[in-house]
């Protein structure tokens, strides 16, 4: 899968903003290219300030044009994103860390908060989801194997189609250091 390396502040300053991020989610959700005036109706916005941050998601190579249609005379622009991973993270000597570090808490808390939502819904008869934490105990063999079959599976599982649905996931893992 392509990488999107987020490395300037303008690339981060474009991914950041929340209604792009609202945005993303609406199109990734999407099993079909949208519209910037389907997607106003939905965010509430103008279809031309749709079209602003579509074209600036565009630039960092996280949406692109799927294609045009022409509806009752006008040129509609059909949009939908890439399928590709964006990296966030720099290095330890980033000029840009609080920037990042905001962004993830950020991504991490609208997962978590849509994932109570509906975890908790009582118009559902089965709780569709889960949250797990814990420590495992794994050789460096075994945690690049786990790391391997994360990404593996979630590039397979990443286009959608008509038998499937969306199902959003942020999974964080880390060694921890054992202190001295």
């Amino acid at each position: 899968m392509e990488i999107v390396n987020l490395q300037t502040k303008a690339q981060l300053d474009i991914y950041i903003n929340p209604q792009r991020q609202k945005l993303l989610r609406i199109l990734e959700k999407s099993k079909i290219p949208r519209t910037p005036k389907d997607l106003s109706r939905e965010l509430g916005i103008s279809a031309s300030s749709i079209q602003y941050h579509l074209k600036k998601l565009e630039s960092i190579g996280l949406v692109y044009l799927d294609h045009t249609a022409n509806v009752r005379g006008i040129t509609a622009k059909y949009y939908a994103p890439k399928r590709v991973t964006v990296r966030i993270l720099g290095d330890k000597e980033d000029t840009l860390i609080n920037e990042r570090v905001a962004l993830l808490r950020s991504l991490v808390a609208d997962v978590l908060n849509d994932t109570i939502s509906t975890i908790f819904r009582q118009d559902t008869e089965k709780c569709f989801g889960d949250v797990r934490t814990g420590i495992v105990h794994l050789t460096s063999e075994q945690a690049e194997e786990l790391q391997n079959i994360i990404v593996n599976y979630l590039e397979e599982v990443n286009t959608p189609s008509k038998d499937t649905e969306p199902w959003e996931y942020a999974l964080t893992y880390y060694r921890i250091k054992e202190k001295q």
